[in-house]
Parts: C-alpha cells; structure tokens; sequence
C-alpha cells in the first residue's frame, strides 16, 4: 500500500521557526515495504496454469511456482536428493523454500526449462542459485556469460566468481582479466588524478 501521509504534514506557514534565511529544512521518513525487480520479460509461466503440467509446487514469499521434480532433480543436487530421496519432501505436494527472492527464482526455473534467462540483470541471483542449490550447469553457463557477454566491469566479476565459489576456466582466461582489470584500473586512477 502507498500513502504519502499528507494529513500528517504541518502547513508550512504555521510553523515560522522552521523557516531560516528563506531556506526551509524538511525531514521525511520512508518505510520501503517491498521492492520488486521490474524491467526483464517473463519468458515461461509457472503459475497455476501450468498445474497440470507439474508434480511440486515451489513457495517462495507466498508465490508459487508449478514445476516437475524430475527437471529440478536432473539439474540439481540438492533438488535431486529432496525430491527424490528418503526426505520427507519427497512426498509432499508444495515445499517452502526459504531466503530465495521470487525474480531468481522465476530466471532460475526458467534457465532449467531452457529459456535464454542469464543477462547483466540476473546473472548475480542465478549465481546464487546455482550455488545454493548445486545447479552445476547454470554455474557454469553464467561464468561463460560473465566472461563473453556482461558488460559488469571486471571487479563485479572476479567479486561473483570468489562470492559464489566459480571455477575459472582457464589460467590463460584468468592472466587476460586480470591484465584488463588492473589496466582498467590503472587508466581509471589517472582520469581521475587530471
């Protein structure tokens, strides 16, 4: 809900002592409630129209997502074994997961449902993902993005490939960005010096 409390506003002319040399100083409290990614397209649906399709449903901040057990399983370590071993999820219609935001979410489903999801928006929380739930192909489909396609500068990266324990593909790769990154770095400090 949006409320910007006028009703909570003094009216300006009634409280002259607020007003110094012609300068008003005003202080505002903002609660941000909930924020949400906007901008990138939903490329796959998982909502209840796509129940019949699906044998689990995926709970994430009270949105669900209908998917099948077997593309989470064939893809993920860690859905392989709640899904399909002796866990008590195994067997259960909806699982709640928790500390996941519902955009990655979205972008992580529809990776393993083979829709082009990586960009420069999502790379970060699809990491996360990959790493969280031992997704070994999405791990290393967005380090080969970070690498070839994203325009992140190289510090964004090399912090992404450290936070989230990637591999990088070759020392000959890793000696190349490095080179680009400190001369990045060096030409940045003499702009800045001038």
């Amino acid at each position: 809900m949006f409320s910007l409390g006028w009703t909570k506003l003094n009216k300006w002319d009634s409280r002259p002592d607020q007003v110094v040399d012609d300068s008003l100083t005003v202080q505002f409290e903002i609660r941000i409630n909930e924020m949400a990614k906007v901008g990138k397209k939903v490329l796959r649906s998982f909502d209840a129209s796509m129940e019949y399709l699906s044998d689990v449903v995926l709970v994430v901040r009270n949105q669900k997502f209908y998917a099948s057990k077997l593309t989470l399983a064939s893809h993920s370590e860690y859905f392989n074994a709640l899904l399909l071993g002796p866990y008590r999820e195994a067997n259960m219609p909806e699982i709640t997961l928790h500390g996941v935001d519902p955009f990655d979410m979205q972008n992580y489903l529809e990776f393993l449902y083979l829709q082009p999801s990586i960009t420069d928006e999502t790379v970060e929380g699809l990491l996360l993902l990959a790493d969280q739930y031992d997704t070994g192909v999405l791990k290393k489909s967005c380090e080969g993005f970070l690498i070839k396609k994203s325009n992140k500068s190289l510090k964004k990266k090399f912090q992404m490939f450290r936070k989230y324990n990637c591999a990088m593909v070759s020392k000959r790769s890793m000696e190349n960005d490095l080179k680009k990154f400190f001369q990045e770095k060096f030409i940045n400090e003499i702009r800045r010096q001038i």
